[in-house]
């Protein structure tokens, strides 16, 4: 009789191949639905979204010069159709996903001597600025900073905000994003840090007493994106009974019982630790314990769990097939970048060469969430967004923990006008 668990996380299995092989040989899509769009051209509320949708896809230039082209009507389309996802929303959870950076000067009259500088995460925060009544009134006097939470910025979540006259910087890490909001010649100003730049590196740092016990990591969560599954084919490829590694989870129900079972079925159990609900002091343990990183995304938001390792001294490996994270920070200090089939031998020569990785120094230096502050306030400079530009603009520091708060302890105020 076949073994009903077994058989349920083989069909598990079967989905999340089907889904990879679709995700690689996605790139008819994109120009197939710019076909559609052009089919249903009248229809504007499927036009738009299909040409979106395209770009999203492919990246191409035909999408992009229909977007150009059509800029302004999309960016009204797109602000008149965001939504709020749930308008009961809790107003703590809502507070979570914005900071001010800078407080604006008012004259004793209320007019603004100097903006403020509002920083907003995570894409679906956005429809709730978008939709607000003092949207105006703060696009005034603040300059508003968002963070997307997802690769693929053809979105009517990003393109609403070029309906405004002000600038509105945007964080892009991915380069196709980055070159996609600059390509649109609009009120949008890409900058190339994003989610991945604002770690705290007071949660996440090298600790010299502990001693490597696994020789790669994976942090996973509930979802395909992870794509757990090709971590532990990789491991069975190795064929190496000393191999060491370790998942973490979070204690989803059935989702964790079907990766326990998918260890089963890889036959790995005996290389594979499972960890789960681990605290931001506890997952850095892990890291200093693991001696590779490892993020197996085809495509997602720029990842903070690879660049929280850096800070623990932890060198990473990511595909060459993702967007989503900037590829230009993986080198000869930090990790490396490889193709999917490359990825066992990979694991295998991380597990006697990482060492050589000096991850930590190059986090600090390069990503941390000070040097990122510094590289807002440079790009604050610029006469556009109305500040001095003989010095720098001071701005506070901000983390991402997961939910953006202040660096300082001095608590987080989000009243965008003090009462």
């Amino acid at each position: 009789m076949v073994n009903r668990r077994s058989f349920k996380t083989r069909l598990f299995l079967a989905k999340w191949y089907f889904h990879d092989y679709i995700r690689f040989k996605n790139g008819w899509l994109g120009p197939l639905l710019l076909v559609l769009a052009y089919v249903v051209w009248p229809a504007t509320n499927l036009r738009w979204n299909l040409l979106l949708a395209a770009h999203r896809f492919s990246y191409s230039k035909s999408s992009l010069r229909l977007i150009r082209k059509h800029l302004k009507s999309l960016g009204q389309w797109s602000l008149a159709c965001v939504e709020i996802e749930d308008p009961d929303l809790d107003r703590e959870f809502f507070d979570k996903r914005h900071i001010i950076l800078r407080s604006p000067d008012f004259s004793d009259d209320g007019v603004c001597l100097s903006r403020g500088v509002l920083l907003i995460t995570f894409t679906t925060t956005f429809p709730y600025f978008l939709k607000c009544e003092e949207r105006d009134r703060f696009l005034r006097d603040y300059v508003v900073v968002i963070e997307p939470s997802w690769a693929g910025y053809a979105l009517p979540e990003i393109l609403a905000w070029t309906c405004f006259e002000n600038p509105v910087i945007v964080q892009a890490s991915e380069k196709k994003d980055f070159e996609f909001i600059r390509a649109l010649d609009s009120n949008l100003v890409p900058v190339e840090f994003d989610a991945s730049d604002w770690v705290d590196h007071e949660l996440f740092y090298p600790i010299v007493s502990v001693k490597k016990e696994f020789d790669s990591l994976l942090v996973g969560n509930s979802t395909y994106v992870k794509r757990i599954h090709i971590f532990l084919r990789a491991i069975k490829t190795l064929k190496d009974p000393s191999y060491k590694a370790a998942l973490v989870l979070g204690d989803w129900g059935e989702f964790y019982d079907r990766i326990i079972n998918l260890i089963d079925v890889y036959g790995v159990k005996n290389n594979v630790a499972v960890f789960k609900n681990l605290s931001p002091k506890d997952l850095n343990i892990l890291y200093n314990k693991s001696k590779v990183n490892v993020l197996l995304s085809l495509k997602e938001g720029s990842n903070r769990v690879i660049f929280e390792g850096f800070f623990a001294g932890t060198p990473g490996i990511v595909l060459s097939e993702n967007v989503g994270v900037n590829k230009s920070y993986f080198n000869d200090e930090t990790g490396k970048v490889v193709k999917e089939s490359d990825l066992p031998e990979t694991l295998r020569e991380f597990k006697s060469s990482f060492e050589r990785f000096t991850t930590a120094k190059w986090a600090r230096e390069n990503i941390s969430c000070i040097c990122t502050t510094e590289k807002l306030s440079r790009v604050l400079s610029d006469p556009v967004f109305g500040f001095d530009a003989a010095k720098p603009v001071d701005i506070k520091v901000k983390v991402n923990a997961p939910e953006v708060k202040l660096f300082e302890n001095a608590g987080n105020d989000h009243s965008l006008y003090k009462v």
